[in-house]
């Protein structure tokens, strides 16, 4: 089980095709991650945060995808991901 205390960040995109294809590799080798979406205009009434980095015109981007493996899996699944 992926937790907060044994996880390491492998990806962060803001492309819905690469986290979906990181997604499909880490499943094909039976690798457990966890997937975290940000809004990156942020929630509350006043954008900020991650706002600023956002190309103007580019709804794709308006959100993150950050993919977490666990600890043990990071090497192998960075390897898996740069192979294909």
């Amino acid at each position: 089980m992926i937790h907060i205390f044994n996880r390491e960040e492998l990806i962060i995109t803001q492309k819905m095709e690469e986290m979906a294809r990181v997604r499909e590799i880490l499943e094909a080798n039976h690798i457990e991650y966890k997937l975290r979406t940000e809004n990156a205009m942020g929630s509350g009434p006043m954008p900020g945060g991650r706002a600023r980095t956002i190309p103007i015109g580019n709804n794709n981007s308006m959100i993150l995808y950050t993919i977490y493996v666990k600890d043990d899996d990071l090497e192998y699944a960075t390897y898996l991901i740069k192979k294909r």
